[in-house]
């Protein structure tokens, strides 16, 4: 009787015990959970900054070729076009003039 009470009040605080450390075991687990997701989600936005600011880079280096590329096209259609007037303004001169 005093035996099966002991053991019965051991047995509860044993059971007591195990529910505890059950109870830490899954707080811990919860907690690196949360850690590694949280981790993962900084990765994240850190990538996405770092493709954003990739992209912007791109961008900008390309539209500063297309410029370049836009400035020589022109620099040679000016000089095209004062070959051509050049060329028509000789031949204007060289013509006989009209004779009334």
């Amino acid at each position: 009787t005093i035996q099966a009470y002991f053991r019965g009040y051991q047995d509860f605080f044993s059971f007591v015990e195990m529910v505890l450390s059950a109870n830490q075991i899954q707080s811990c687990i919860r907690r690196y959970l949360a850690k590694s997701l949280q981790k993962r989600i900084q990765q994240g936005e850190r990538m996405i900054l770092q493709n954003t600011a990739s992209i912007t880079i791109q961008s900008c280096f390309r539209g500063y070729q297309e410029f370049v590329r836009f400035v020589m096209r022109l620099f040679s259609v000016v000089q095209i076009q004062a070959v051509v007037r050049g060329y028509q303004a000789r031949c204007f001169l060289q013509r006989p003039a009209h004779v009334e």
